[in-house]
């Protein structure tokens, strides 16, 4: 692999990562307010 594509994949890990935080981060809130949402 060259530079690029190893960049490439490690910016996507950081995304998924990020993505995935935030959904946690958002559930956390809303349960927090006590408002009801579906689990996957």
């Amino acid at each position: 692999m060259n530079d690029n594509t190893s960049s490439f994949y490690e910016w996507q890990g950081f995304m998924e990562g990020a993505a995935v935080s935030g959904i946690t981060t958002a559930n956390q809130i809303l349960k927090d307010f006590k408002v009801k949402t579906k689990t996957r």
